[in-house]
């Protein structure tokens, strides 16, 4: 009996506590008492709980403590879980869970996730609320849609108009984030005048960016076909005394773009070559290949290096050639071409193997355009005999030939064109340099229609005039057409 009237007390003691708190509890907790329990439906693992009744206005954000917890909670679950939790709250996440969330599911799902409805229905969310977005979380979002392969046009036009005008506040990290997701997602027709605004802001910030970050900025630039002279010099200029913080990638990176966006950096580049052979045994086969792709393109006249370059390209064979993209098949053989041409002692069996010319020619075999046909037409019209797609003895291909004479006309699409960032002018790509370079070595007389200089003939003798101007260039001078007049007559009409 006396340990029953000892239990009861300390029952009835044990109430009278629970009373006590619960009239002096915190309003964050009378709310949290009220509004907030465990749900069936609740993330897995501990999750955050789930509300009772709705805000008044729908789109209201959750009070500060709760997006708090589901910062934190976020920041260790998995992207699963994290697009759960989305799809029952994410309206009513704050600016920077709304990033957290992108971010983390892009980290973590990758492209698994792409055709998610729920990342569809939490890049709408986000769109809606981009306007709220400081320049951190708009980075983080643009970073996590483009690591899961979503690049839907609106979103991003919505995320480069926040952008905008807040570029100014963003650091060194944020740029990269930045750039590198517009130029993976491939949004064209955002890119030169956007890239521009944020070219200007990184040259401020030339000084901030870490060896990757230089690396990631400069190669996003180039692979968007993006041209900004006046960042890269920035940037070689703050990188020259760092690079040998450079990863064996970053240094293959920064001079694949560098190269591929036309930009003269002799002393960077003699200092990547300098590093490039004091840790070539660091170097992957992918990364020797770019490498010595690049020093091609610049025409550096470096025997040693190129000699140490295909020594140590052990798996540099073309080997799954077919799983390779376009663009490294093709920098893989002008560069080969590019050794064989120079220093034919250092031929590499390997480089210069039949199977990779074939895998070459297969990647840039192709029916002829409109636009290559409407040239070879006009030609035609102007009395010059030619050959379509003509293939020399080393594998290149050439649009419109006369292979007697050894003349062509290279009929250019906007894939072999940068933009300027800054002016808007049009830049030739490394690729159809190099190639250029190698046909002059081999003899061959090259002149160049561009697809802009064609769409700003509107006429027929305007382009008449173009076409002759070009021949002109090869040294083929061509009587004026008996039926010019009719052209012009109509022209009129």
């Amino acid at each position: 009996l006396h340990h029953v009237a000892v239990g009861s007390q300390a029952s009835e003691d044990m109430t009278s506590l629970r009373r006590a708190r619960s009239r002096s509890r915190s309003p964050r907790r009378r709310w949290q008492d009220d509004h907030w329990s465990t749900s069936r439906d609740a993330p897995p693992a501990g999750g955050p709980r789930e509300r009772r009744q709705h805000y008044k206005d729908d789109d209201d954000e959750a009070p500060h403590f709760q997006q708090v917890a589901w910062g934190q909670w976020m920041a260790r679950e998995t992207s699963e879980s994290v697009l759960a939790l989305a799809e029952r709250c994410g309206h009513r996440f704050s600016a920077r869970n709304l990033a957290t969330a992108v971010h983390r599911v892009g980290k973590l799902g990758g492209q698994r996730v792409r055709s998610d409805r729920r990342l569809h229905d939490l890049a709408r969310v986000c769109k809606r609320k981009v306007d709220t977005f400081d320049a951190r979380c708009l980075a983080d979002m643009a970073w996590g849609f483009a690591k899961t392969g979503f690049g839907a046009r609106d979103l991003f036009e919505a995320i480069e108009a926040a952008a905008a005008g807040k570029v100014s506040d963003f650091e060194a990290l944020d740029i990269t984030k930045t750039v590198w997701a517009f130029a993976i997602v491939d949004v064209a027709q955002l890119r030169t005048k956007f890239f521009g605004v944020i070219a200007a802001a990184a040259v401020t910030r030339s000084g901030e960016f870490t060896p990757q970050g230089v690396a990631q900025t400069v190669w996003a630039f180039a692979f968007a076909g993006i041209a900004a002279e006046g960042l890269f010099e920035a940037l070689a200029g703050a990188s020259l005394n760092r690079l040998g913080d450079f990863s064996p990638q970053s240094l293959a990176q920064t001079a694949w773009a560098f190269a591929n966006a036309g930009v003269r950096a002799p002393q960077l580049f003699d200092a990547i070559a300098a590093e490039t052979l004091r840790r070539l045994k660091e170097f992957y086969p992918l990364s020797v290949a770019d490498v010595l792709w690049a020093f091609a393109c610049v025409g550096w006249k470096d025997r040693e290096l190129f000699a140490r370059l295909l020594a140590s390209s052990s798996s540099s064979s073309p080997r799954n050639l077919v799983s390779l993209s376009r663009r490294k098949v093709s920098d893989r053989y002008l560069a080969a071409l590019y050794v064989q041409r120079n220093w034919p002692n250092l031929d590499d069996s390997r480089l210069s193997s039949l199977s990779l010319r074939s895998a070459y020619v297969q990647s840039k075999h192709s029916t002829p355009k409109k636009f290559q046909r409407n040239v070879a037409a006009t030609l035609r019209d102007l009395g010059w005999k030619h050959t379509v797609d003509y293939e020399t003895l080393e594998g290149l291909s050439l649009a419109l030939v006369d292979a007697e004479s050894k003349c062509a006309v290279e009929v250019d699409g906007p894939s072999q064109y940068l933009r300027d960032a800054y002016t808007g002018d049009y830049v030739i790509d490394g690729e159809t340099r190099l190639k250029a370079c190698l046909l002059r070595s081999l003899g061959w007389k090259v002149t160049r229609v561009a697809y802009f200089e064609w769409e700003a003939s509107k006429f027929e003798s305007e382009r008449h005039a173009l076409l002759a101007a070009k021949l002109a260039e090869l040294g083929v001078d061509l009587a004026p057409p008996r039926d010019a007049a009719l052209w012009r007559l109509h022209d009129l009409l």
